[in-house]
Formats: C-alpha cells, sequence, structure tokens
C-alpha cells in the first residue's frame, strides 16, 4: 500500500490512544510533522500499536513539541507552513537536547540535490512520497532498533571495588560475592542506575515496588540490609537528610557512610 497524495487544510490530530498492544516497558515516543492530514492519519494508524505517536502539522509547532516531548525520532515532512521541513531540521540539530534525536525526512521531490540537502541539514533517513507503508515501517524499527541498542545498561558495571553482573543477577565487592535477595539485587542495581543521584524514599517506593502497598519505612529497612551488606564497598549509601539516599564514593572520614538513619 502506498501513502496517498491528498492535501488537507484542516489540522492532523493525534488519533485516540485506544492501543490495542501492551507492553511493561515504555513506549518509543514518535513525532509526526506533516501538514497533509491523510499522511499524518494513516502514518498514526501505522504506528499507534507500537510506539507513543505525537502529531503536529506545521513547523513550530512540531519543533515546539519536539522541544517539549524529546520524542525518540521525528518524521518530518519538508513542506510545511510557518517553519520548512529542514529549517526544523536545523533547529533541532542546533539544540543540545534534540541534536541527537533520528530524522526520517519526508518529501516528494526524489533527486539528488534534496536528498544531499536533507542530509546537510542533519536528516538521519529519506523518504520519498509516495512510500510503502512496510518500508516507512522498516526505516523507523531499524532506527529504534539502533536507538535500544545504545542505550540497554551495561550487563556488567564496576564502581571501584564493587561488581554488579546483571545477566546472573550476582554483586561481589573485591571479588567476593555478596549474599543478597533478589530484592536486595534489584535494590542495588538501581542505586547503581542512579550513581551519584540523589534518590527520595518516594521514588524509590515507585519505581521499586510499584503497585505493592507498602510504606516508606519499607525503603529505610531495605536500604539498611543493603548498606550493610556493601560495608567493604569503596561505594557507599548515604543519608541526605530530608532528600533521600545517594550511592557515591566512599568517604573514610564520614562515619555517615553506613548510617541507618533516616533521610
Amino acid at each position: 500500500m502506498n501513502m496517498p497524495r491528498a492535501k488537507s487544510d484542516s489540522a492532523a490530530k493525534p488519533l485516540p490512544k485506544g492501543r490495542r498492544w501492551v507492553s511493561d516497558s515504555v513506549k518509543r515516543r514518535i513525532l509526526i510533522i506533516d501538514d497533509e492530514q491523510a499522511h499524518t492519519g494513516i502514518l498514526s494508524e501505522l504506528l499507534e500499536d507500537r510506539y507513543e505517536v505525537l502529531t503536529a502539522n506545521d513547523g513550530e509547532s512540531g519543533l515546539r513539541l519536539a522541544r517539549s516531548h524529546l520524542p525518540d525520532l521525528v518524521l518530518l515532512d519538508v513542506r510545511l507552513p510557518k517553519q520548512s521541513g529542514l529549517a526544523v531540521c536545523s533547529a533541532l540539530r542546533g539544540s543540545e537536547e534534540t541534536r541527537d534525536i533520528p530524522i526520517i525526512v519526508m518529501t516528494g521531490h526524489d533527486n539528488q540535490e534534496a536528498r544531499t540537502t536533507a542530509y546537510r541539514m542533519g536528516a538521519d533517513d529519506y523518504l520519498s512520497k509516495p512510500f510503502a507503508l512496510d518500508e516507512v515501517l522498516a526505516r523507523i524499527e531499524s532506527k529504534i532498533r539502533r536507538l535500544d541498542e545504545q542505550q540497554a545498561p551495561k550487563q556488567q558495571v564496576t564502581l571501584g571495588n564493587l561488581r554488579v553482573d546483571r545477566a546472573k543477577m550476582e554483586a561481589s565487592v573485591d571479588g567476593v560475592s555478596l549474599m543478597l535477595s533478589a530484592l536486595e539485587f534489584r535494590l542495588l542495581e538501581y542505586f547503581v542506575e542512579h550513581c551519584e543521584q540523589i534518590l527520595s524514599r518516594d521514588r524509590i517506593l515507585e519505581d521499586i515496588w510499584k503497585n505493592a502497598v507498602v510504606t516508606p519505612r519499607t525503603v529505610d529497612t531495605h536500604v539498611s540490609f543493603l548498606r550493610k551488606k556493601l560495608s567493604g564497598s569503596t561505594y557507599a549509601i548515604r543519608t541526605l537528610y530530608g532528600a533521600g539516599y545517594i550511592l557515591k564514593p566512599r568517604d573514610g572520614s564520614s562515619a555517615s557512610d553506613d548510617s541507618d538513619d533516616e533521610p
């Protein structure tokens, strides 16, 4: 099936989010910037089962959406009102927050000069209208797959003398295995993922225990147990009063590194 060439003067709107595909993981977010409502509707229909879809029908609103929602990929039409697609592409590449977002440019002009210009402005890929739906889906999946590979957490992480092996669910200090429960390992993994970041009890509760009915004191208890098991590590879980906990290099002069005080 090929994309239609039909043009609409009305604004493209996102379709209702009645998704049929469900996953425990967060869906990747795709922004479609195209003033042709027929294209936007068909692409949204194609993608919404797999991805969170945002739409914009002009360059200015598309750029605002990209900056405020930071999509994982942008499908960008070249001929847009208010601000051209190439100008949007250049603006995205010129911002530190958005410059690494993959951009697939869509255009009705299929010639070498148009392609070269798009690539020079920062496009990662180029699609000529009309295009087959299976082709655009394959291009998107290729870019998203590369993102997943780049952003996948390392299976083995070393912090000082602390080593965490995600695949084996094992942790060790100076090569000596730590006896951790599954929950303790997940908690340690979480602190390692957010090393040197302040984590409030509420955030830890939400991310680790999710929908379980537990109290903030549960966090304190499990952090206390984990902290004791990390006593020989060069990294320690410290309490920041009124803020939460943080995993950071141990300060040998600080007695609070192994304190059981609540945040």
